[in-house]
């Protein structure tokens, strides 16, 4: 039987990249209020908001064997100008995590960031996964981003956080590129 994956923000341009390398190899149930113009045929995918009981109670019936959870509203500019991104944010990741939990989703594979997690002026030396997350002392408004992250982690003995980095070269330390 074919592996299912339920994908939350699956018409990002993450989702439609990751969508169009596994569409042909597992069953994606895509999840997202925003139009996938170039979903493959073989995708399902509903307009749902995971806040609603409705939502849930449709993918309840589904079998799903792994959830991506990159449906999350990051940077600063929509956060700024929605207020309740935050609260978006946690309510979603809550439902996810208990759809999983009643599903026996036996892997999830959240988005994080480097953000919250990586290098700063204050830290020395490599770091662990173990390593204290400092995001929301240094980026105040994403403070609700940490609370997921701890959430996810707490939550799954097996959860996987891919941490986006921005930045894959040297930096130019001010100096004009050469």
């Amino acid at each position: 039987m074919t592996e299912s994956i339920l994908f939350t923000g699956i018409s990002g341009a993450l989702g439609q990249l990751i969508t169009h390398k596994l569409h042909n190899k597992v069953h994606i149930i895509g999840i997202d209020k925003r139009p996938f113009s170039a979903k493959p045929a073989n995708v399902e995918l509903h307009d749902l908001d995971l806040r609603r009981k409705s939502a849930i109670q449709l993918l309840s019936k589904k079998k799903i064997d792994c959830i991506i959870h990159i449906g999350v509203i990051r940077g600063d500019r929509p956060r700024r100008e929605n207020s309740a991104a935050s609260y978006f944010n946690l309510e979603t990741t809550t439902q996810v995590l208990r759809l999983a939990e009643q599903l026996g989703v036996r892997k999830f594979i959240f988005l994080s960031s480097s953000y919250l997690y990586g290098p700063s002026g204050h830290t020395a030396g490599f770091l662990s996964e173990d390593s204290p997350l400092h995001g929301a002392a240094s980026i105040p408004d994403q403070g609700d981003l940490v609370a997921l992250d701890i959430m996810v982690q707490s939550f799954f003995l097996e959860a996987t956080k891919y941490r986006d980095c921005h930045f894959a070269s040297r930096p130019h330390c001010g100096a004009a590129p050469q």
